[in-house]
C-alpha cells in the first residue's frame, strides 16, 4: 500500500479547532478506506 504524508505549515488563519475538526474527520474515514495513521515525530533546525 502507498504511504501518504499530510503535511501542513503556517496556514494563514488556521485555528486550534479547526485542525481538531479536520483530523477527527480524517480518522472516520480510516476504516472505510484502510488506511492507518503513521506518526512521525518532527524536528526543525
Amino acid at each position: 500500500m502507498p504511504l501518504y504524508m499530510d503535511i501542513h505549515e503556517q496556514v494563514e488563519g488556521l485555528t486550534a479547532g479547526a485542525v481538531v475538526g479536520a483530523h477527527a474527520r480524517d480518522l472516520e474515514t480510516h476504516e472505510k478506506y484502510g488506511v492507518r495513521l503513521v506518526q512521525e515525530n518532527r524536528h526543525t533546525c
